[in-house]
């Protein structure tokens, strides 16, 4: 198995204290302050497209006391996310940012009963090729260029050339992270033929939202099956549409919402 990479402590010891609704907010808002680099992470990310509030935040304690500790937690570890997806690959990240933002918009729009969490399990789908790509630099190269020459899936290919997926890898990295099973077992399951028994709406929400967002750049990703579709509400679900304005969404991204850290050669 590939070494996960690890959280920070400061950012582990502050999961846990914002999961604790007995945490005064004085300590949590002194925890994230104390992290300069984080405080700014956080701040910039509240006011992006991926939050989309409504009001300017300009400080940790205001964003503490709008948004609650359940708010902020998913801002930490989609800052955590974010970062490492950033420094490694730059596709990627676009990839998995807009997917996000497309994922609490259509669950927004269509009334989906989901998990809470599903925009930051969505940030994080694909995170498991990050690990596949620090793990064995030369072999995952190998694995794109396959991915090149033909009309493979990737998580068929890493299976083929390295004995593992990048969803399964996924999931071993978020379940080492102390993240809850309703947002490992979508990502584990996203590639998955069979309809899973535990949470099905979140797993089929990612195959959908992935497609959508690939279509609109352009790249080959296949669609969920009707089937799918329907067994959570959504048959009939306009597709097309999504994809236009998903398309234009992607074209209006402001740059303010770019990393700034550089893609890895």
């Amino acid at each position: 198995m590939p070494e996960l990479p690890t959280l920070p402590s400061n950012i582990i010891i502050l999961m846990e204290m914002l999961r604790d609704t007995r945490t005064p907010a004085s300590e949590a808002i002194q925890r994230i302050e104390q992290d300069q680099v984080l405080s700014a992470r956080v701040l910039k990310l509240v006011n992006s497209s991926y939050y989309s509030t409504a009001y300017g935040v300009a400080s940790i304690a205001h964003a503490v006391a709008l948004l609650g500790y359940e708010e902020i937690w998913k801002l930490v570890v989609s800052s955590a996310a974010m970062e490492l997806i950033s420094a490694n690959d730059l596709n990627l990240w676009l990839h998995s940012y807009t997917s996000s933002i497309l994922m609490k918009e259509l669950t927004e729009a269509e009334g989906i009963n989901c998990s809470s969490k599903i925009q930051l399990t969505m940030l994080m789908h694909e995170i498991g090729k990050i690990v596949l790509l620090n793990y064995n630099l030369k072999a995952y190269r190998k694995v794109q260029n396959s991915l090149i020459e033909d009309s493979t899936m990737a998580h068929t290919v890493e299976e083929a050339q390295l004995g593992v997926n990048h969803a399964e890898v996924g999931a071993w990295l978020l379940e080492s992270w102390a993240l809850d099973e309703e947002q490992v077992l979508p990502i584990a399951q996203h590639h998955c033929t069979a309809l899973p028994d535990l949470y099905a709406t979140e797993t089929i929400l990612i195959k959908l939202v992935d497609y959508l967002d690939h279509a609109a750049r352009g790249h080959r990703c296949p669609p969920p099956e009707v089937e799918e579709l329907e067994s959570i509400g959504l048959g009939d679900l306009d597709q097309e549409r999504w994809l236009q304005e998903h398309q234009a969404r992607i074209s209006e991204l402001k740059l303010s919402d770019q990393p700034q850290s550089r893609a890895r050669d």
